[in-house]
C-alpha cells in the first residue's frame, strides 16, 4: 500500500517572505533571499559582481530596451547570443559562484532565527509525531537558498545526499531540481555528474556550484539534481494526495510537466495555491489545473500569512 504523501513546490515567493514579525535578522545577513527580478541589484550591493560586470550589464542593457523581458528569458537569450565567446561563457559560469555566494548570506537564518518554514515543518512534524501517521511530505524546493533545510536541521541534520530523502525520524524529503547553494558538483570517469553535500561551505578540487543557471528553455540546464533523487521524487508524485504551491509562479514548464503526468488527479483531495500576486495565483492555477480534479483554493498572501492561519491545517495528517 502507498504510503500518502503530501506534496509542497516552493518558490522564490515562500523565502521573500518568511521572515517572523519582530525577529531581527543577524548583522550579516540582513536580507532575505531575492527574487530574480532584484537578482542583479543584490549581487551589485554584496559587491559580488567584479567577475561578472559584462554579463550584468549585458542583462540591465537588454531589459531596459525590452521594459518586460523576463529574467529568466533575457538570461536565456544571452547565453544563446554569446555561448561562442570565451569571456563570456566563463562570466554565465562565475554567476553560478555568484549566486551561491549571495545564498551563502542566508545561512544563518533559519537555523538560529526561526523563519515560516520553521513554523511550516513543526506543525507537519507535530502532527505526523502525535497521530503516528504514515503520512510522509513531499517538498520541491525551487529556489537555491537553504532556508528550508535548516528549518528542518534541529530534527536531524542532512549530512549525505541520501539523507535528503528522508527517513523515519524526519518523514519529509526535499528535492532541489535546480541545485543548492550547500551542493557541490563534480564529475564522475564515466562523464555523469557527481554530487555532495559541501562541507563547510568550500569546495573539493574538481568541485563546482551545483547550482543551474536561473534561465528558461532546455531543462537540461535547468536542473541540477542527482538522478536518485529525480527518480525517486516522480516516484512519491503517484502518491500524492494534497498539494500545497507556495510563491511559485510555475515557470519552470519541465517541472510543471513532470507534475501534470505523474500526480493522480482522482487521488488529490487538498489543493492549495499561495502567493501575494493574484495574477501569478491565476497563472500558477492555470498551468497546474490538469494535477487535480478540484478547482485550487488560492490565498492571495504571503507564506508566513498563510502558515500562521488554520488554513494549511488541510495539509497535515489530521486536524491539528
Amino acid at each position: 500500500m502507498d504510503i500518502p504523501q503530501t506534496l509542497v513546490v516552493f518558490g522564490a515567493g515562500a523565502s521573500a517572505f518568511c521572515q517572523l514579525p519582530n525577529t531581527q535578522l543577524p548583522s550579516f545577513a540582513t536580507q532575505l533571499p531575492p527574487l530574480t527580478t532584484d537578482l542583479t541589484n543584490r549581487l551589485r550591493s554584496q559587491r559580488l559582481d567584479s567577475q561578472i560586470s559584462s554579463l550584468l550589464a549585458a542583462i540591465d542593457e537588454h531589459r531596459r530596451r525590452n521594459i518586460n523581458a523576463d529574467f529568466e528569458a533575457t538570461l536565456r537569450l544571452l547565453f544563446d547570443q554569446f555561448k561562442s565567446d570565451p569571456v563570456m561563457v566563463s562570466q554565465f559560469d562565475q554567476l553560478r559562484c555568484s549566486i551561491r555566494e549571495l545564498m551563502r548570506a542566508s545561512l544563518i537564518i533559519g537555523r538560529e532565527t526561526p523563519t515560516a518554514y520553521t513554523l511550516f515543518f513543526d506543525k507537519f512534524l507535530s502532527s505526523t509525531e502525535r497521530m503516528q501517521t504514515g503520512r510522509r511530505l513531499a517538498v520541491l524546493n525551487m529556489n537555491y537558498d537553504p532556508l528550508a533545510e535548516y528549518a528542518m536541521n534541529a530534527r536531524k541534520p542532512f549530512e549525505t545526499m541520501d539523507g535528503y530523502l528522508g527517513s523515519t525520524i524526519r518523514p519529509i524529503s526535499l528535492f532541489h531540481p535546480h541545485g543548492a547553494a550547500l551542493w557541490a558538483s563534480s564529475i564522475n570517469e564515466d562523464g555523469t555528474p557527481l554530487y555532495a553535500r559541501s562541507k563547510g561551505g568550500g569546495f573539493k578540487q574538481g568541485e563546482h556550484p551545483a547550482i543551474a543557471l536561473p534561465m528558461s528553455g532546455d531543462p537540461q540546464n535547468k536542473t541540477c539534481w542527482p538522478e536518485f533523487h529525480r527518480t525517486s521524487f516522480i516516484e512519491a508524485l503517484s502518491s500524492v494526495t494534497k498539494i500545497c504551491i507556495i510563491g511559485w509562479r510555475g515557470a519552470d514548464e519541465h517541472i510543471v510537466t513532470m507534475l501534470a503526468s505523474k500526480l493522480r488527479p482522482e487521488k488529490v483531495d487538498t489543493f492549495h495555491i499561495v502567493g501575494v500576486d493574484s495574477e501569478a495565483l491565476n497563472i500558477t492555477e492555470s498551468l497546474l489545473r490538469n494535477c487535480s480534479k478540484l478547482p485550487a483554493e488560492k490565498f492571495p498572501c504571503g507564506f508566513l500569512s498563510y502558515v500562521e492561519t488554520d488554513s494549511c491545517r488541510a495539509l497535515l495528517p489530521t486536524d491539528f
